[in-house]
């Protein structure tokens, strides 16, 4: 439901969105697709989004996007790992 609505808020403001159900292939996707920003979810099936995220910032040619990363959980440590890998 929160990919739902995060889609519906960027094309509200003129952006396209994709919706990808899982995190196995979105290092791929992004260095193939090189969008703006990503949207990532600290648990999504497949890789998580921390992993996601440390692993697009160690790629060069994808490292200038923008990530956000989106959760449910309410720990501290998540959001400083967050942080920490560039979120």
């Amino acid at each position: 439901m929160s990919q739902e609505l995060v889609g519906e808020v960027l094309r509200a403001r003129g952006l396209n969105s994709a919706h990808f159900p899982s995190g196995a292939g979105v290092v791929q996707i992004v260095k193939d697709t090189r969008p703006r920003l990503v949207v990532l979810d600290i648990m999504m099936p497949g890789i998580d989004g921390l992993t996601a995220c440390r692993d697009i910032r160690a790629t060069p040619a994808v490292r200038h996007v923008k990530i956000v990363i989106l959760t449910a959980k309410h720990f501290v440590q998540d959001c400083e790992a967050a942080a920490r890998y560039g979120a």
